[in-house]
């Protein structure tokens, strides 16, 4: 008898090797026989057939033996670009571009040759087996697949391939475009750089899809989610003009009238973005060619009052060049709101796909940079409060901010965060739209850093204007977003929270007073609103009561009811009742 442990062992050798070698020989005939059956009796016949077949042979090309593929690979390769002849199904044309890329990198590679070759041809001739549309949309998927997974080993091939592509993205029938596309951005990858020339025709066949008149949405996002992938792979991304290139016609697209072609514009965008930042090579160099005037290299004035240039060669940096594609749109007099909710959500995307390392190295500057895209919107013909974008403008940043840096940041990231956005809304100057989005963040990020947020509790409350100052604000707004983060920041210090209570009751009883002595109209309107912004204060803290350690004094707590009494008594509480 065989013992228990080489019996296990015959068992699976036998269940692991031998049986899928003689059923990869089975499959590989039926597949043949499926195929021809198709051929013959028409296409529509036997694609569920063909699907679980190119199934089964998808996961037994990768247990056996590299000997045993050899021995179908024949066999195998016929019935794949067989089926491909015949216009399947999208599902079965990639399974047989992942049949055939597994083949090839388990099996002889000889014929690999010989196979894209073969596309090419039919590709390129009007007379050929794949001249039908069906059929066409499946070479072109087969072509791109093995040029994105052999590209390496066939580069002369893989470049024909990717010019052939090019050409295809302008072909005369309507349905092979987006396919061309996608097979495009595909052959990129695998092709290790894509020549000059190949990219400037890339580029205006991309400017030609996303302006003809008649284009369907399908083809505009195909069209720009191959920019990336021409971004990442192009020779001389910062010599040429490649870079504006891409970057302007994604940020046109963002005004598109379809939200399908809007959002792949916001993500073609990003990847542009990420591609180039991925690319530094080369940029120092195409600076100072492209720099003008003595200026090359000279440090430029960011944040508030950045200045936002039209062109990548005024950037000393490509973090800066990348932001200036993503302000210089924003900040336009009349942009829409497309326009900047497609920028906020690429802003967003940059952000989520830069290392954390790189980003706590820019966020300094990209905070700066995203309040400055505020307080120039606000600013240009675009902000108007009569149009309602400036304050989507402020929606979109303020997304922008914590999405993208406040969710992402380490402690000390968030903590440098936390001090600039305090400064920025303590400043005097600030204007009303800026200190509401910096209020608003500073709410989340002092919940979140507690006692680390100190270099901002002491800005908040010792800066030119303090928080409680802003309480008493006469835009209704701005005293609730002022309350909030007085609210986080007692939360954070609760040894404040007396203080802070016991300076809000004395100023408190004063705007009561000022009120209550005020002439009717604008003095009376004004007084009454520094009223209703004292008593938010008041309340907020004493309801911050119960949720810090040790409470508050109760003789503060008493003084803030006794208050509220006298209030209702001198009748002015009706009044700030019907304000807010």
């Amino acid at each position: 008898g065989v013992c228990t442990p080489c019996g296990h062992l015959w068992a699976h050798y036998h269940r692991r090797i031998l049986v899928p070698i003689a059923m990869l020989a089975d499959v590989a005939s039926r597949l043949e026989k499926a195929v021809e059956t198709a051929r013959t009796s028409g296409a529509s016949d036997g694609v569920t057939a063909q699907l679980e077949l190119l199934h089964q042979l998808s996961g037994l090309l990768s247990v056996v033996g590299e000997e045993q593929v050899k021995a179908v690979q024949g066999s195998i390769e016929a019935s794949c670009l067989g089926a491909a002849l015949l216009g399947p199904p999208p599902a079965v044309a990639q399974l047989c571009a992942n049949v055939l890329i597994t083949i090839y990198r388990r099996g002889a590679r000889t014929t690999l040759y010989t196979t894209v070759g073969q596309l090419l041809s039919w590709l390129s001739n009007k007379v050929s087996p794949a001249s039908a549309p069906a059929a066409k949309l499946a070479t072109v998927h087969l072509l791109g697949g093995l040029c994105a997974a052999h590209g390496g080993a066939m580069v002369s091939l893989c470049l024909d391939s990717i010019t052939l592509l090019t050409k295809l993205t302008r072909s005369a029938e309507p349905s092979v475009r987006p396919m061309a596309w996608a097979a495009f951005g595909r052959a990129c990858t695998g092709s290790g750089g894509v020549p000059r020339a190949a990219q400037d025709e890339a580029v205006k066949n991309l400017k030609h899809a996303l302006t003809e008149r008649g284009s369907t949405n399908e083809l505009r996002a195909a069209a720009l989610a191959a920019a990336p992938m021409l971004a990442a792979y192009s020779e001389g991304l910062w010599v040429a003009d490649l870079f504006e290139s891409l970057t302007q016609l994604c940020t046109r697209a963002l005004d598109d009238a379809s939200p399908v072609v809007r959002a792949a514009a916001a993500g073609a965008l990003a990847d542009v973005l990420l591609a180039s930042l991925a690319r530094p090579a080369g940029f120092g160099a195409a600076s100072a060619a492209g720099g003008a005037g003595g200026a090359k290299g000279a440090p430029r004035k960011l944040g508030l009052k950045m200045n936002l240039p039209g062109k990548r060669a005024e950037a000393s940096s490509p973090i800066e060049a990348a932001a200036n594609v993503l302000s210089a749109p924003f900040v336009k007099p009349g942009a829409s709101k497309e326009v900047r909710a497609g920028l906020a959500r690429a802003t967003v995307a940059v952000f989520g796909g830069m290392k954390r390392a790189e980003l706590e190295r820019h966020s300094e500057f990209l905070v700066a940079q995203l309040l400055g895209m505020l307080n120039g919107a606000a600013e240009g013909q675009g902000g108007s409060k009569a149009s309602g974008r400036g304050d989507f403008a402020a929606e979109a940043i303020s997304h922008a901010l914590r999405a993208g840096l406040g969710e992402r940041l380490s402690e000390r990231g968030q903590q440098a965060m936390a001090t600039s956005l305090a400064a920025h809304a303590s400043c005097r100057a600030s204007p009303e739209g800026l200190t509401l989005v910096c209020l608003s963040q500073l709410y989340l990020l002092l919940l979140q850093l507690r006692e680390v947020a100190a270099d901002a509790r002491d800005l908040l409350l010792q800066g030119e204007r303090p928080l409680l100052s802003l309480a008493a604000s006469p835009v209704r707004q701005l005293r609730l977003a002022a309350c909030a983060c007085l609210w986080a920041l007692v939360l954070a210090f609760p040894s404040h929270l007396a203080p802070l209570l016991n300076v809000s009751l004395n100023r408190l009883r004063a705007a009561a007073a000022e009120a209550a002595a005020a002439k009717e109209g604008a003095p009376r309107e004004a007084a009454t609103a520094a009223l209703l912004g004292h008593a938010q204060a008041v309340g907020t803290l004493l309801g911050a009561m119960a949720r810090t350690p040790h409470g508050g004094p109760s003789s503060l707590a008493n003084a803030a009811l006794h208050a509220a009494a006298d209030l209702v008594a001198a009748g002015g509480a009706g009044g700030a009742a019907g304000g807010d």
